[in-house]
């Protein structure tokens, strides 16, 4: 990466550089020439980094970059690099390992030092041992795609232990301070930060979000999974563990 901020000044290069790689007549791009298009300014991103944005993007989920969505993932590469510039307190253009840590811990993650060493190594694509702006957005993206991921669980599982306790049905589905958190008086249709806060997957959430992501698994296999990241040993998955697997699973080339 030659010169980060070389594309964002004002919104008439975007434009230039846009159309010079998107599809002529269709006036957007796909994710190989969005990849074109960003390595051609300074950038160094591989095709799946490039998956990642595009996701980010794709408001419309049509697998189609167009202007706009262009323009947005330009500012927010911006506003990414003023954070990566924050963490990088060696001004080499990189973070350093501690530097990584740290600022996970402060943004609250609770990452084992296991945990931490398989997120910074797959993350780490050119194994340098240190990040640069290209892998920081890749792992940030990442991080983001599976805290969402997690969230949705929890609330798929915090909406199902409601509709069980309002008909006074299912043990099993949820610990008994799980239930009372959720069936004190509330909105019906709100769920609240404290209520997913107290909230953790078991080996059937996990088993769902698995198939959901198109991970070949049977719930055998999955409480197995479970058993092995589950550092804790309380038999639920947190979010750092969730994290743990899944960088585990791509690091291993599994699908």
């Amino acid at each position: 990466m030659s010169q980060t901020t070389s594309l964002i000044q004002d919104e008439d290069p975007y434009k230039e550089i846009f159309n010079e790689f998107a599809q002529k007549d269709n006036d957007y791009l796909t994710v190989e020439e969005l990849q074109m298009t960003l390595n051609s300014n300074g950038y160094d991103f591989t095709l799946k980094a490039c998956n990642n944005m595009f996701i980010h993007v794709d408001e419309d989920t049509n697998k189609r970059l167009d202007y706009e969505e262009f323009i947005k993932l330009m500012k927010f590469l911006i506003r990414m690099h003023g954070t990566f510039m924050h963490l990088d307190k060696s001004q080499l253009q990189v973070i350093k390992r501690t530097d990584l840590r740290d600022a996970l811990k402060n943004l609250g993650y609770q990452f084992s030092n296991e945990q931490f060493s398989i997120l910074f190594n797959v993350s780490d694509i050119n194994n340098d041992n240190r990040i640069n702006f290209e892998e920081f957005v890749s792992m940030s993206l990442q991080l983001k795609a599976l805290r969402e991921i997690y969230r949705n669980a929890l609330k798929k599982k915090a909406r199902k232990i409601k509709q069980l306790g309002s008909t006074g049905g299912g043990s099993g589905s949820g610990s008994s301070s799980e239930s009372d958190e959720l069936n004190k008086p509330q909105n019906q249709n709100t769920l609240s930060n404290n209520e997913l806060k107290n909230l953790q997957l078991d080996a059937n959430d996990f088993d769902d979000i698995l198939k959901s992501l198109g991970i070949d698994t049977d719930i055998n296999k999955t409480k197995n999974a479970l058993k092995h990241f589950d550092t804790n040993h309380d038999e639920k998955m947190s979010f750092e563990e969730f994290v743990h697997f899944i960088f585990t699973v791509n690091d291993s080339g599994l699908n």
